[in-house]
């Protein structure tokens, strides 16, 4: 049986820019850690806090004390319910998207690299 790691929609578009830039040390060990699982493992797409966000300092229980990141995941989940691809976002809406996030310079800086 495969794992199962939940993983908030917009960290599906932050997994392929992440370069542990920004963050604490024991941060970037977990997601490094949660990024070399993911080959082997099934991920169910959440809302809410997720296993990327276990050691984030923003995270009060189950939610984050950031409202960006409940804004981009609905933009991401209403872009694949319209039958987008993780891809397609990344490549052509990723602005659309991101921006407004605090790593959104970070990011498009990476990506254009």
């Amino acid at each position: 049986m495969k794992k199962v790691i939940r993983l908030r929609y917009h960290h599906g578009l932050c997994l392929k820019n992440f370069i542990g830039e920004g963050y604490s040390e024991e941060f970037v060990d977990h997601f490094n850690e949660v990024l070399e699982q993911l080959p082997e493992a099934e991920i169910e797409w959440i809302e809410d806090c997720d296993t990327i966000c276990a050691s984030c300092p923003r995270r009060v229980g189950d939610h984050c004390s950031s409202v960006i990141p409940d804004k981009i995941d609905k933009k991401v989940r209403k872009y694949l319910k319209q039958g987008y691809s993780w891809n397609t976002m990344n490549q052509t809406l990723f602005s659309k998207i991101c921006k407004g996030c605090e790593w959104y310079p970070l990011c498009k800086r990476i990506r254009e690299s």
